[in-house]
């Protein structure tokens, strides 16, 4: 019986990705796209009122139909790193409903926006008999409705929404690349964007994006990211206490050990490795 194809699509303002997967005993097989329009302007803007936006929209799903014509399978639409914010919480209860309302409340305490214009969402990471490590997420409304609107002039119905870094954190999972002992920090380069996840006993306790990168083997960029993660393990060694053991891999398009790499190692005092990208 032939393996089904499931597809991951992200929007930004802009542009449109996304990849297949037709998983295989032998070997997975991948096809990928990238389509570029031009961003459309925010509902209710003086600049395209009406008609105006109307018309943008149509054009850049338009794109998207035709530049995602070869996706197949399911879609699941991934919000990018930089558009959700994600928690790890530990939160006083195991039952189910009472998570969901703790979250909610939780998200409301952390999110820059009213909550009621925020979509948020959670997931259960562990539970033990007291209490529950959980994950939450929250996102615009207003972004989620805006690639609604693409994805439904392009003709594609997603049967899940999901967050992008958690896409890495199940992916870097499933081929073993998670340390189960300690701290680890994982630092993924791609498309000229950086976020980190932070895991501990190979739990993900902190998420975050750092935006755009430009050349990170240029020493200040290099510098400037080994600061940010630097300040970041401080924080965390307070939240959650000094970690007997930890270790910072990089992800990214090149194999050679580079200035990144260093950086990293100095600022934030353990070793620093650079695999080969998956």
């Amino acid at each position: 019986m032939a393996k089904p194809f499931i597809t991951g699509l992200i929007v930004r303002a802009g542009s449109a990705e996304w990849t297949t997967l037709r998983p295989s005993k032998v070997q997975d097989a991948v096809s990928a796209g990238k389509v570029e329009f031009d961003p459309l302007p925010p509902a209710g803007s003086a600049d395209a009122p009406g008609d105006g936006r109307d018309a943008a929209l149509e054009a850049a799903a338009g794109r998207i139909r035709v530049g995602c014509k070869d996706a197949e399978g399911p879609v699941t639409l991934a919000i990018a790193s930089e558009n959700v914010l994600l928690r790890a919480l530990r939160l006083p209860t195991t039952d189910d409903a009472e998570i969901a309302g703790m979250a909610r409340l939780q998200a409301d305490k952390f999110s820059p926006f009213p909550i009621e214009q925020m979509v948020v969402s959670h997931e259960v990471l562990h539970k033990a008999e007291d209490h529950a490590l959980v994950l939450v997420a929250a996102a615009r409304q207003t972004l989620i409705d805006e690639a609604g609107e693409l994805l439904k002039g392009a003709g594609i119905v997603p049967v899940r929404v999901d967050a992008q870094a958690l896409g890495w954190w199940r992916l870097l999972r499933d081929a073993g690349e998670i340390r189960e002992k300690g701290r680890h920090v994982v630092l993924i380069v791609a498309d000229n964007r950086a976020e980190a996840i932070v895991f501990e006993g190979g739990v993900p306790i902190f998420f975050r994006s750092l935006g755009e990168v430009s050349d990170v083997a240029a020493d200040t960029v290099a510098a400037d990211l080994a600061q940010e993660l630097g300040y970041t393990l401080m924080s965390l060694d307070l939240e959650h206490g000094v970690a007997s053991e930890r270790a910072i891999t990089v992800w990214r398009h090149a194999e050679a050990r580079g200035i990144l790499e260093e950086r990293l190692a100095g600022a934030c005092s353990c070793g620093a490795s650079a695999p080969a990208f998956p």
